[in-house]
């Protein structure tokens, strides 16, 4: 005769004290990814961040002119806030401005504006001295 099946009856090769089942709170989940969608993390949107970044880019512009290689070394200094492994074997900042023949000065310049305008610092940014807003 074959009994009943019991959804209580442990397997043969679980252990005892493990949890059989786990309660998981999806709704806080869900509420919570609703919450997000909602736009209340505090971040940005994209088109906020790309419109910051041109920015960025074009701020030194003067009149109807534009020093191409002001927007380069500003590029190059949003690229190594984001991430220093943009560049290959991930740079410091002094060791980058050397490659791009500059000052690392000039080039700290840029990369502090552009901390400064993203709220983003990278992990060789953690002593900074030009993170925080002349006064």
């Amino acid at each position: 005769m074959i009994s009943d099946f019991n959804e209580g009856y442990p397997p043969k090769f679980v252990d005892p004290l493990d949890a059989p089942a786990l309660d998981f709170d999806w709704d806080s989940v869900f509420r919570d990814l609703d919450r997000m969608s909602d736009g209340e993390t505090g971040q940005r949107h994209p088109a906020e961040v790309l419109a910051a970044l041109l920015t960025l880019l074009l701020a030194c512009a003067q009149g109807d002119k534009v020093n191409p290689k002001a927007v380069g070394l500003r590029l190059l200094a949003i690229g190594w806030v984001l991430n220093p492994a943009n560049f290959p074997g991930s740079p410091s900042l002094s060791e980058l401005a050397a490659r791009c023949g500059v000052s690392p000065a000039a080039l700290a310049q840029h990369t502090g504006e552009a901390s400064r305008v993203l709220n983003w610092r990278n992990r060789a940014q953690r002593h900074a001295w030009n993170y925080k807003k002349a006064v």
